[in-house]
């Protein structure tokens, strides 16, 4: 368990390490997370903790639109037969 919070607090302070473009980084992080089957309850805690809850909201928000949106127009254009 240990091995764990050392991990995930290495992530964090990753992210909190590049400033302005942190939320930037975690929406795209946020869009493969989903994509391998990350629970998105994790990534949401994560950006709650590391950017406070109300600009975490909207970071988890928007990573998770546009993860959406990313995976409709991959299964739109790339299913068709």
């Amino acid at each position: 368990m240990t091995a764990i919070k050392v991990l995930l607090g290495q992530i964090l302070n990753g992210f909190a390490a590049l400033g302005v473009f942190a939320p930037l980084a975690f929406m795209v992080a946020y869009i493969f997370g989903t994509v391998l089957f990350i629970p998105t309850a994790i990534l949401t805690f994560a950006a709650g903790a590391l950017f406070g809850v109300p600009m975490g909201r909207l970071v988890a928000y928007s990573g998770a639109f546009l993860a959406a949106v990313g995976r409709f127009l991959a299964g739109r254009y790339l299913s068709r037969g």
